[in-house]
């Protein structure tokens, strides 16, 4: 039996109705989304700093109790941004392994409102794929490499996500890959466990895996 490559989790302690609306009063002064990209059709998306926001700190901190408990090692919040999808809106099949030249390990996913679902597969348009019903306080976190899909959405209230990329916290420069000796030195010290399905790694294997980034 194959392992299910995600984990759930409910926070009870963070209320998804401020969050809420916190982004939809930032769509009001940016009604654009801030990248727009076939795969996110009809969907605002909002800054991508939003752990930086007051108001949703404390998520943030919640998330990165999370994925502790999937990953080992010193981790930070690389990127965390909210969604709003409109009627008729979807997302294609896509993965976050890396953002511009930061890798990431685990993509978590907390949802806001009712409706809709995340499906997860190994490979682009995989055939195996898993399906996790959205629900207000749970979160969702999966390997950064898994490719994720979220279906047609036909409304007519909007879906709300905030979605934040874990990486490691390395000392050189803001958690950015500067050089293959120096992240060598990080990646030893960090002590990343894989996760299921990927296994223990070498620092040599993770430094191969990331090479088309360092």
């Amino acid at each position: 039996m194959a392992l299910i490559p995600h984990r759930s989790f409910r926070l009870e302690d963070i209320d998804p109705l401020p969050l809420l609306w916190a982004l939809m009063e930032m769509r009001k002064k940016q009604p654009a989304p801030t990248a727009v990209k076939e795969i996110t059709k009809n969907v605002w998306v909002s800054e991508t700093t939003l752990q930086h926001r007051p108001a949703f700190m404390p998520l943030a901190t919640s998330v990165l109790a999370c994925a502790a408990q999937m990953v080992e090692g010193r981790l930070k919040v690389a990127n965390m941004w909210g969604n709003l999808a409109a009627a008729g809106a979807r997302i294609g099949s896509h993965n976050h392994l890396n953002t511009g030249k930061r890798v990431n390990l685990v993509t978590c996913v907390f949802f806001l409102t009712e409706g809709g679902a995340l499906c997860l597969s190994e490979e682009k348009d995989g055939a195996q794929v898993w399906i996790v019903p959205a629900a207000p306080k749970k979160l969702v976190i999966f390997d950064s490499g898994m490719f994720h899909a979220v279906p047609l959405h036909i409304g007519p209230e909007d879906r709300g996500t905030v979605v934040v990329d874990v990486c490691l916290d390395v000392q050189a420069g803001a958690g950015r890959w500067k050089g293959r000796r120096d992240h060598r030195a990080d990646v030893a010290k960090s002590g990343v466990r894989g996760l299921p399905g990927r296994g223990r790694c070498t620092v040599d294997q993770v430094l191969a895996l990331f090479k088309d980034v360092l």
